[in-house]
């Protein structure tokens, strides 16, 4: 789809605008002339959480703080992943309860092809005797975003502005809107997908529900008997009792490892995920003393506690890495974990 051309007036006003954002980065503050608009949030809404396989949706960019007066012009961009969505169309919107006139859209680069990216120009029609005031003022919705969706179950995307400073707009007087903050959609989910909750136990940590046990992992899936294919990698935390959650992931049979900061991977082969439904994995007792996160505990890790030892935050030497049972001490209950899993490699050593 080409763009199509505008009156004088709004390719003129875009030009001004596009000069006048440059200088205001380049400057670092707004060039904005007096009594121009305050500035707003534009943000993506309406975009489902979850969705089903071969649907359709409808989301809005739309004013969700803040208010425009006059508003005759906007130009935005809007990415998403084309292998999960389809915008088959755009339209426009209404603001204050006067319609948000859509100019035209386009596939960026320009063409018939979804890209992944559009481009969404706004553009208010001249006043006429029937209507001498087209400009909407107040907050409300800039366009519809019409969505097919093309991805299989499992897959996701945000749709989203691809750079801060890419929504433009502008008044009838040529003056531009200062936009604030520029907010995404949250992830949209295919329907179908299945979910994992890991169980982790940690060595030295004390008993459960216990706030060391909520750590940060890294979560991979590879083709079940082939760690050199990773389908699917992410991050995750744990809760305060050693579980973690990870949804939106394809159905199939994988083999499954997580690895955190300090200690081995642990790996779990053929655990089968079921569309709908949560699997449960038990990964067991991490094997703490990866503090070089090489998966190895060996000469590095020996050096780095060894330099660590008897240290707590704020002591010169202190290394949060050798803190192995989270006590802010690098004492004897680190050295007992340090000393059980000595010379010892991750289940997926060479993968991480």
């Amino acid at each position: 789809m080409r763009l199509n051309h505008f009156h004088s007036k709004q390719r003129l006003w875009l030009l001004c605008g596009g000069i006048i954002l440059s200088l205001s980065l380049a400057l670092g503050s707004p060039l904005l002339p007096a009594g121009a608009n305050p500035g707003v949030e534009v943000a993506i809404i309406n975009a489902p959480a979850e969705v089903d396989a071969n649907s359709d949706f409808v989301a809005k960019v739309a004013i969700t703080q803040g208010t425009v007066t006059d508003l005759d012009v906007a130009q935005f961009d809007i990415t998403y992943d084309k292998a999960v969505l389809h915008v088959t169309s755009v339209v426009g919107g209404e603001i204050g309860g006067k319609a948000a006139q859509l100019g035209t859209w386009g596939y960026i680069p320009a063409g018939t092809e979804d890209t992944g990216r559009i481009r969404v120009i706004c553009n208010q029609p001249m006043p006429t005797p029937e209507n001498t005031d087209p400009w909407p003022d107040g907050y409300g919705y800039l366009v519809e975003l019409h969505f097919d969706v093309a991805g299989n179950a499992g897959s996701s995307t945000t749709i989203s502005f691809p750079e801060a400073g890419t929504v433009v707009l502008g008044d009838k007087n040529a003056n531009p809107i200062p936009v604030d903050e520029w907010v995404n959609s949250g992830t949209v989910y295919v329907a179908g997908s299945a979910t994992l909750e890991g169980h982790v136990t940690f060595s030295g940590r004390g008993t459960p529900p216990n706030s060391t046990w909520a750590e940060l992992f890294n979560v991979t899936l590879f083709e079940a008997g082939n760690l050199s294919n990773v389908l699917w990698t992410g991050n995750a935390i744990t809760n305060n009792t050693g579980v973690f959650t990870v949804s939106g992931l394809a159905p199939g049979m994988y083999d499954v490892s997580i690895k955190n900061w300090t200690c081995l991977s642990e790996l779990v082969t053929n655990q089968t995920l079921t569309a709908g439904n949560t699997t449960v994995v038990d990964f067991g007792t991490t094997r703490e003393g990866d503090i070089d996160n090489n998966d190895w505990i060996y000469l590095g890790d020996l050096l780095a506690f060894s330099t660590a030892w008897n240290t707590k935050p704020g002591d010169g030497l202190w290394n949060a890495d050798a803190d192995l049972d989270r006590n802010d001490w690098v004492y004897f209950g680190d050295l007992s974990l340090f000393c059980t899993n000595w010379d010892q490699k991750g289940e997926a050593y060479g993968h991480f």
